[in-house]
């Protein structure tokens, strides 16, 4: 769906071409590797929370201490490791996905050397940014390319009806790169202390009990820049979105979500209910 290989278009429809183009495809195992080490990343933080939890207490401080050792490696290694893919993520996407990139800067005009802004505030009606402010010449080229003067396409090089949703698609990016960016940081500070835990200040442990939502977060702000970035098409630069809605009615879809909303709202509470109980509990 997002970078569509090894098939043919025969008598109107879409066709497998060949197995091996579509299995090894980079855009698909990237994000793949991305979307698992970021769960890896999730992972270390929550056990960090739970163990610095534990630890505010001063509760099995030798099986938490040891814990939260083995959360600090996986959340700074993990942290590290998937900002690392997310850039080759990010490489891919301006090869094989332009607009989304734009978007995901709010990028309007073509440009070598393109610019990063260390601020910016997207104005999609007037086709341009309300405000900038820092800007660092060539970054995005060199974030996009690994090649500060590459060129980097604008919005409006493309279709209007080609273009993401702008503000969603860069808002969701620039809350995946904050997240990511914290967690980063919690992690080295994870690590440092993760000797001796139960000696960091009480506000320490306090932080990493507040940081177990932030991978969530992040993991659902990129899936947003991932699928919402990648409008109008369902299939990319084959099928539009809107040419893929099944003629159904519409209270037939209303149902559907409104049954499927009050099942996963269900499932949320009993997971964070569950979640909670047995964090609290003693290691037995």
């Amino acid at each position: 769906m997002q970078h569509p290989v090894g098939y043919v278009i025969q008598n109107g429809r879409a066709e497998l071409a060949s197995f091996v183009d579509v299995v090894t495809n980079p855009y698909g195992w990237n994000a793949f590797l991305h979307t698992v080490t970021g769960g890896w990343a999730l992972g270390g933080f929550f056990v960090v929370g739970v163990s610095a939890w534990h630890l505010l207490r001063k509760q099995n401080i030798d099986f938490f201490t040891k814990s939260f050792r083995i959360g600090a490696g996986f959340a700074l290694v993990f942290s590290l490791v998937v900002a690392a893919v997310g850039h080759r993520q990010g490489n891919i996407v301006a090869e094989v996905q332009p607009a989304k990139l734009a978007a995901m800067e709010s990028h309007w005009d073509t440009q070598k050397n393109a610019p990063m802004y260390l601020f910016s505030l997207p104005d999609p009606e007037n086709e341009k940014n309300s405000i900038e402010i820092g800007r660092i010449p060539s970054v995005l080229s060199l974030m996009a390319f690994n090649d500060p003067s590459a060129v980097v396409k604008g919005l409006k090089d493309f279709p209007k009806e080609d273009r993401p949703p702008v503000t969603l698609t860069f808002s969701a990016f620039r809350i995946m790169v904050g997240l990511g960016t914290a967690m980063l940081v919690l992690g080295i500070l994870a690590f440092i202390a993760r000797h001796q835990p139960a000696e960091s200040s009480p506000r320490l442990l306090k932080l990493f009990i507040w940081a177990i939502p932030l991978p969530y977060l992040a993991l659902q702000a990129g899936w947003a820049v991932a699928e919402v970035g990648r409008q109008p098409w369902i299939v990319y630069g084959i099928m539009r979105t809107k040419d893929a809605v099944s003629p159904i009615e519409t209270s037939q879809v209303a149902i559907s979500l409104a049954a499927f909303f009050v099942v996963y709202i269900l499932l949320a509470a009993l997971d964070i209910f569950l979640l909670a109980k047995y964090a609290r509990s003693q290691p037995h």
